[in-house]
């Protein structure tokens, strides 16, 4: 057997049931976190380039913009969220 893809569900989905409209597509999917850190690694120059304009619709801040290419000029990936780097990343997926 080879594994193509990780996909992670949160704990809450073990809950969920059809009685309230939600169905067996409706669980809140998360991606593969050595995924995540791997393109964001790949991806810090097109980061590094990224204007708070770009970022604005997302929630991310210019401050917040500020401080995540700070981390990744001091090489601090650990430092960033999954949730902000999985946002930064769908951004460049849409440009």
């Amino acid at each position: 057997m080879i594994v193509s893809e990780v996909r992670h569900i949160g704990k809450e989905s073990d809950v969920l049931n059809e009685p309230f409209g939600l169905d067996e597509f409706s669980y809140e999917f998360y991606d593969d976190p050595e995924r995540v850190d791997r393109e964001f690694k790949e991806n810090t120059d097109k980061i590094l380039a990224l204007e708070p304009k770009e970022v604005k619709d997302i929630g991310i801040t210019r401050t917040t913009l500020g401080t995540i290419k700070e981390k990744i000029k001091n090489e601090e990936y650990d430092n960033i969220t999954d949730k902000i780097k999985i946002k930064i990343l769908s951004v460049l997926k849409n440009n």
